[in-house]
C-alpha cells in the first residue's frame, strides 16, 4: 500500500492538472527536477477519496490503508484520505522501503506539516529522514549535518551536498542519536536561527554527550533557516559557516552562564541549571573542559563546581522524562513532572475530564514545557466534539504532542474505572495546587528577605500580608508541615 501510495502521489505531481499548484510550489522553492525525482516527492490532491480509490483499483484492502496510516476511519466508519492538498515526502527505512509520509500544506491548512501516525513499520522517534543517502555520503568524511525539516534537507541536495539527515517533526530522541553514531563521528547540528531553534538545539546537547558523539553547531543569522541561508549564500557560504562551528555543549553552557546575575545565589542557580548537561557527560576530558569553563566564568575553583554538582541530587532531564518506561510514574515521584504526567495520563484515558482540567486552571502551573503544551492543546479542543480516547491523537495538530499522548495512553494506570479515575484525578490536582502554593510561599519569603535588606517598610508590610493570607488558604499545608 505504501509503495502504491508513493507512485500515486508522484504521478499526481507530474501528470495531473490538479498537481499544478504543487509544481508551482516546487519551482518557487527552487527544487530542481533531479531532487524531486531522487526523493520521489509527490502531491496529495485535495480530495477525500483520491488515494482511497487508487488503492481500491490496485486491489489493496482499505484496512491495510488504515493500518499503514494512509487512510482514516471516522467514528461513523467513513473511510477517507489522511493527506489532502499537500506536497508529499516519502519516508524510507534503512533498506530504502517507503514506510511513511510527511505532507506539507499547500493551502494554508493546519498543521503546516502532517506526518503519518506511528505504525508497525514506522516509529518517528527511531528514524531519520534521508539517513540511507547520508550514510553513503559519510563514507569518505564521517561528519553529518542534522537539520529539522524536509525542505532544509532538500535545499542541501539541490546544492549537491548529501551528508545531511533530518528529524521527523519531533524533538530529537536518544534512539535517533544512536543511529547517527553508526554513520558519523561528528554531528553538525544546524537548526533554525530563531529562539525556538536555538532552544531545541540546546535541549539536544545531553543526548549527544551521553553517547560520546562529538556535536558542533554553526550559528545561522537570526531569523534564518538552513534553506534561506543556502539560497542566499550557497554551498560555499555554508562551508565558510562550517569553519566557525563550536562545541554544542560549550554553547549551551554559555547560554546558561550569560544569565548569571553576579550573586552567590545566582552561582548556585546556574550550576543547578547545568546539572543535566554534566550528568550526561561520559568522557572525562570533556567533563574537565566543561568544569574549567564554568569555574572561570563564575570565579570558582573547578573542585567547588564539581562539589556543587555532586551535592545536588540528579534531576531527570526532558529526555529522561520523555522516555520513562510505562508504569514507572504511577506515583508522584521521583520528580515533580510526575504530578503533571499523572494528571494527563488520566485525561487521555478519560477525555470527559478535559473540561475539568480546563476549569481547574491547573495548566498554567505545569512546569514541564511539553506536558504544559499537551495540556493546553487538550483544553483548546472543541468542547462540543468530545473525542474518544482512541481518537484523541488525531485531534491534535502537533506531531510531537501526538507522540506524548500516545505514550501516556500505553502506560499502566493506577486505577480501575471512571469513578476511581475521577478520585485519582482530583487528588493529583490538589497535589499540584499544594506544590504551587509552596513555591509561591518560597518566592514570597525571598522577596520579604530582600525588602528587609532594602529597608522598604511599605513593601515589606504588603509582602507579609500576602504571606499570611497564603498560610490561611484552606486545604493547603502550613509552612511547617511536611511536603
Amino acid at each position: 500500500a505504501l509503495a502504491a501510495a508513493a507512485d500515486f502521489f508522484y504521478g499526481q505531481l507530474h501528470h495531473s492538472a490538479a498537481g499544478q499548484i504543487a509544481r508551482r510550489y516546487v519551482e518557487q522553492r527552487g527544487l530542481p527536477a533531479r531532487v524531486v525525482q531522487e526523493q520521489r516527492i509527490g502531491y496529495a490532491p485535495n480530495q477525500w477519496d483520491g488515494l482511497l480509490n487508487h488503492l481500491r483499483k490496485a486491489g489493496i484492502d482499505q484496512r491495510v490503508g488504515i493500518e499503514t496510516g494512509l487512510l482514516v476511519a471516522s467514528s461513523s466508519d467513513r473511510i477517507y484520505d489522511r493527506f489532502r492538498q499537500r506536497l508529499m515526502f516519502p519516508i524510507t527505512d534503512d533498506r530504502g522501503r517507503v514506510v511513511a509520509f510527511g505532507g506539507r500544506s499547500l493551502d494554508g491548512a493546519e498543521p503546516k506539516y502532517l506526518n503519518s501516525p506511528e505504525t508497525v513499520l514506522y516509529h518517528k522517534g527511531r528514524m531519520l529522514y534521508n539517513l540511507v543517502r547520508a550514510r553513503e555520503a559519510c563514507r569518505q568524511v564521517r561528519q553529518v549535518v542534522l537539520v529539522e525539516g524536509y525542505l532544509d534537507l532538500l535545499a542541501f541536495h539541490a546544492c549537491g551536498f548529501y551528508r545531511v539527515a533530518a528529524t521527523l517533526g519531533t524533538a530529537l530522541t536518544a534512539q535517533q542519536v544512536r543511529l547517527l553514531t553508526r554513520v558519523a563521528d561528528e554531528v553538525v547540528l544546524l537548526y533554525d536561527g530563531d529562539e525556538a531553534g536555538q532552544r531545541a538545539m540546546f535541549r539536544a546537547a545531553p543526548l549527544f554527550l551521553e553517547e560520546g558523539l562529538a556535536v558542533t553547531c554553526p550559528r545561522l543569522p537570526a531569523g534564518m533557516d538552513p534553506d534561506d541561508f543556502l539560497k542566499d549564500q550557497g554551498l560555499a557560504g555554508f562551508e565558510e559557516l562550517l569553519k566557525q562551528r563550536e562545541d554544542l555543549g560549550k554553547v549551551a553552557m554559555d547560554d546558561v552562564l550569560s544569565g548569571w546575575d553576579g550573586t552567590t545565589a545566582g552561582k548556585v542557580s546556574v550550576i543547578e541549571r547545568l546539572q543535566p548537561l554534566f550528568d550526561a557527560v561520559r568522557q572525562p576530558v570533556v567533563r574537565a573542559e566543561y568544569l574549567q569553563v564554568v569555574g572561570e566564568r563564575l570565579g570558582l575553583a573547578e573542585s567547588v563546581v564539581q562539589s556543587q554538582l555532586q551535592h545536588k541530587r540528579r534531576a531527570p532531564s526532558d529526555r529522561t522524562m520523555a522516555q520513562a518506561p510505562p508504569g514507572s510514574m504511577t506515583s508522584d515521584g521521583p520528580h515533580p513532572q510526575a504530578i503533571e504526567e499523572n494528571i494527563l495520563r488520566v485525561v487521555v484515558r478519560y477525555p470527559c475530564l478535559i473540561s475539568k482540567l480546563k476549569e481547574s486552571g491547573a495548566v498554567e502551573h505545569f512546569r514541564e514545557g511539553r506536558l504544559r503544551a499537551v495540556a493546553q492543546a487538550l483544553t483548546e479542543l472543541d468542547p462540543d466534539r468530545e473525542p474518544s480516547s482512541a481518537g484523541l491523537c488525531d485531534r491534535l495538530a502537533d506531531s510531537e504532542l501526538q507522540s506524548i499522548v500516545a505514550r501516556l495512553m500505553m502506560q499502566e494506570a493506577p486505577y480501575g474505572d471512571l469513578e476511581a479515575a475521577c478520585l485519582y484525578f482530583g487528588d493529583r490536582l490538589a497535589t499540584l495546587k499544594q506544590r504551587q502554593v509552596r513555591q509561591s510561599r518560597k518566592d514570597l519569603l525571598q522577596s520579604i528577605g530582600q525588602a528587609e535588606r532594602d529597608g522598604d517598610r511599605q513593601k515589606l508590610q504588603n509582602l507579609l500580608q500576602q504571606f499570611q493570607e497564603s498560610c490561611q488558604a484552606p486545604g493547603i499545608p502550613q509552612p511547617n508541615e511536611s511536603s
